[in-house]
């Protein structure tokens, strides 16, 4: 999770205006502060940084006049590097904008029919930073000292999925495949047979995991093996002894099946890599879904009793309860009229086919629609039939 804020200070020399700013950080818990238009002159922004954020580090552009931007984190929780000073004030790259959850972020201070309100504030982020923080938003807080609010920005990881399972072909040739799921296979599984299936490849997750965390790092694997066959190569090639003839082809054999167990792992790798990375004019289509999918995220709601829900689970929830209290509990029965209908009716449902509609359903009918479901691809391996029962 990271915090940030940005806020048009519209200056900084006053001590109300300082104290607000440390407020704000106070407040929303900031790791990063940007402040716009101080109007400090160059000389007095020691004496004024020591006083708001003294732990912090502050990095100051003074090429505009009267010090536009100051730029302050904390060094404990984040770590930023400025690479170039140049056009601070545009985006580079692809950007689009965070998910904004308040309407306006500047007043004019004016009352009456003078008064406007404007969204002149946004916060952007690239494809970079949705990657690293799925779900990104930024409100507009109290506007304070100043006639821009502050923005807070908030990125969260908590949307990142589970780690996908992925069967490595390698395994199935190792000598102790068969048996790991041959003995995972023969547990007795209490329920459904569509829930004995799942609960058992579930199983064998866990079971070709281990099995991978066993073998290691293919690659170094390939390196150690070379490193093995070259060095028995050389006491050979010096002692002339026939054991160490046996050694150098048993390094060999043991060469051989790492580099084939690197290959099968590259081409599956070169596969999944090509399906997700291939075709690069679909690359900006599904970037555009990303940042669809971000911008039409719902980060928080105001509940019926005027709580402010920033929770998924709670926000959720309160969905729910707001349509069960929508369209639940007792209503009026509603008589239907079909009369109207029929005289445009082609066909007319029969009493034999009424039957045949409203007749029980029969247990081999909901096996055959229900339980025709593919199979991974790692079990379609004709050495896994006999025990998987296919």
């Amino acid at each position: 999770m990271i915090k940030a804020g940005v806020w048009n200070v519209r200056g900084l020399n006053g001590a109300g205006h300082q104290a607000a700013v440390g407020q704000l950080v106070r407040d929303h818990n900031l790791q990063f502060l940007g402040l716009l238009e101080t109007r400090v002159r160059q000389g007095n922004e020691g004496s004024i940084r020591s006083s708001l954020l003294r732990t912090w580090d502050w990095f100051s552009d003074y090429s505009g006049p009267g010090g536009r931007i100051w730029l302050a984190w904390n060094p404990l929780e984040v770590d930023v590097q400025i690479l170039r000073v140049e056009g601070l004030y545009h985006c580079y790259g692809p950007c689009s904008s965070a998910v904004h959850c308040c309407q306006f972020s500047w007043h004019n201070c004016s009352q009456g029919s003078r008064s406007q309100w404007k969204r002149l504030d946004r916060v952007l982020v690239n494809e970079e930073w949705l990657v690293r923080w799925p779900r990104t938003q930024y409100i507009s807080a109290l506007p304070s000292t100043s006639d821009h609010s502050p923005l807070i920005l908030s990125g969260y990881d908590t949307d990142r999925a589970k780690g996908i399972f992925r069967f490595d072909n390698y395994l199935a040739k190792m000598p102790g495949f068969l048996d790991s799921v041959l003995h995972i296979w023969n547990h007795r599984i209490y329920g459904t047979l569509m829930y004995g299936v799942t609960t058992k490849l579930k199983a064998l997750k866990q079971t070709f995991r281990a099995q991978r965390k066993v073998r290691g790092d293919l690659s170094d694997n390939v390196r150690l093996a070379k490193g093995f066959l070259e060095q028995a190569q050389c006491l050979y090639d010096t002692y002339k002894e026939h054991i160490l003839l046996q050694l150098v082809k048993l390094c060999r054999i043991l060469y051989c099946s790492a580099v084939q167990q690197e290959i099968s792992m590259l081409h599956q790798r070169a596969k999944l890599h090509w399906l997700k990375y291939g075709d690069q004019s679909s690359k900006i289509f599904f970037r555009k879904i990303k940042a669809n999918r971000a911008r039409q995220r719902i980060c928080q709601i105001t509940s019926s009793t005027g709580e402010l829900l920033t929770e998924p689970s709670m926000i959720s929830n309160e969905f729910v309860t707001y349509y069960q209290g929508l369209l639940g509990g007792p209503r009026a029965p509603r008589v239907l009229d079909l009369s109207f209908l029929r005289s445009g009716l082609k066909h007319t449902i029969t009493s034999e086919e009424a039957l045949v509609l409203t007749s029980p359903i029969a247990p081999q009918e909901v096996k055959e629609t229900l339980f025709f479901e593919p199979e991974p691809y790692w079990l379609s391996s004709s050495r896994l039939w006999p025990i998987v029962g296919m």
